[in-house]
């Protein structure tokens, strides 16, 4: 069975005794002084209040720990726009647009999960692009608590169609619109 550990919520201003955990800190001499996290999160947050306030969270928190931080959120216009195009052209799911030109330019990523920490199919997919690099990953709950994720939760890992019933209105696609967060 896996195992997430659990550490005690940490204020802005105590990250250093979290990042120096001794089953956390051999992933900090792979990422060096850089952190390119990859952010990801189901669609139907996609510019909620919820994004908004997490990715300057994000940000602050593991820029306390790093030179460099940069978040690469898949919630943008170039990426809705190539993800489109990816689909088109090779008539296949545009996720692998993520997967083969996105997340190799990433050193770790942290994911949201649902509100009953169930993750979605493809966080689940991306989440497991990192953890098969044995690159580090963290889950951000919707209040902001970080967890590292230093195994595979895969019971906790929900499939096409279950993912689909929590964010399509129609539980199929986007014809309907999405539901809420």
């Amino acid at each position: 069975m896996s195992k997430i550990y659990s550490f005690p919520e940490l204020s802005l201003s105590q990250p250093f005794g979290y990042f120096s955990h001794p089953e956390i800190h051999p992933w900090f001499n792979r990422l060096s002084s850089q952190a390119f996290l990859y952010f990801a999160h189901p669609v139907n947050t996609y510019g909620t209040a919820s994004e908004r306030k997490l990715v300057p969270y994000i940000f602050e928190f593991f820029l306390q720990a790093f030179e460099v931080v940069k978040i690469e959120n898949p919630n943008t216009e170039e990426h809705c726009k190539n993800y489109a195009k990816w689909k088109q052209a090779y008539a296949s799911n545009g996720m692998n647009y993520f997967i083969e030109e996105v997340l190799p330019k990433c050193n770790c990523a942290i994911f949201l999960p649902f509100r009953d920490n169930t993750i979605g199919a493809g966080v689940w997919k991306e989440v497991q692009y990192f953890l098969n690099l044995q690159l580090p990953v963290w889950m951000i709950n919707r209040t902001g608590k970080i967890t590292p994720i230093l195994s595979r939760p895969k019971h906790l890992c929900l499939s096409v169609k279950e993912t689909k019933s929590r964010i399509y209105v129609n539980g199929k696609n986007c014809d309907e619109g999405l539901k809420t967060y």
